[in-house]
């Protein structure tokens, strides 16, 4: 049976997006907009791509609370063309260092291998999510479906993954820690000296990768 075209794009927004003026501007772009609850990301343009959409205030708490880095991880994992949208001005609130943000932003694109567009208001990020969502669905005839199957990771991203659960590590130091250690069984085997040779580990990081690797499993109490 001939697949029936689809005569504009359908947009997945996530029901927490519903606090914005953005479902009424997709729909001013002719995008056809269906509220869901995403696991991960805002805006669901096609199967293998989701749209994260962050003001320039949310991207600064999400630097600050590590929160970023959790998200971009589950981008990866579920679809294979995650977008970051950062939106409006830039604004370093939280005595934020410009620094540590293209920091972050450096390990968003690089280590994770995710595309950042800037936008400068709504109705900017409105018809960039229209051009994604019309590229990918009319142009491409890709589907659009809500999917919480994941993307198998890259053995790269799984030894990146893996080192950043550790106390304190963040994608940067995972990286550094692996170029310097090459294996995750030489970071097992690495002692505290061997770590603090490593740039951003010190004396209290260095215990900590210690004591997470060396204390004993201990089963929680059940209530």
């Amino acid at each position: 049976m001939k697949k029936k075209q689809r005569k504009k794009p359908l947009v997945y927004m996530d029901h927490r997006e519903n606090n914005s003026r953005m479902g009424e501007l997709l729909k001013k772009q002719n995008l056809e907009i269906k509220e869901k609850q995403l696991k991960v990301g805002d805006y669901l343009a096609s199967e293998r791509a989701v749209i994260e959409r962050k003001t320039h205030k949310d991207l600064v708490n999400s630097i600050i609370d590590k929160r970023l880095f959790e998200q971009a991880k589950d981008l990866k994992e579920h679809f294979k063309n995650p977008i970051i949208i950062i939106e409006g001005r830039r604004n370093l609130q939280r005595n934020l260092h410009p620094n540590a943000l293209r920091g972050a932003l450096a390990s968003i694109i690089l280590s994770y291998e995710i595309p950042i567009l800037y936008t400068k208001n709504e109705e900017e990020t409105a018809a960039m999510i229209y051009r994604i969502a019309y590229r990918e669905q009319i142009k491409e005839k890709r589907n659009v479906r809500v999917k919480g199957k994941k993307t198998p990771l890259l053995l790269h991203e799984q030894q990146l993954h893996l080192v950043q659960s550790l106390p304190g590590i963040g994608p940067e130091l995972a990286e550094a820690i692996l170029n310097k250690l090459k294996t995750i069984k030489n970071l097992a085997n690495a002692s505290k000296t061997q770590l603090r040779e490593i740039d951003g580990i010190g004396d209290k990081k260095a215990r900590k990768i210690r004591e997470v690797i060396d204390k004993e499993w201990k089963e929680k109490a059940k209530s």
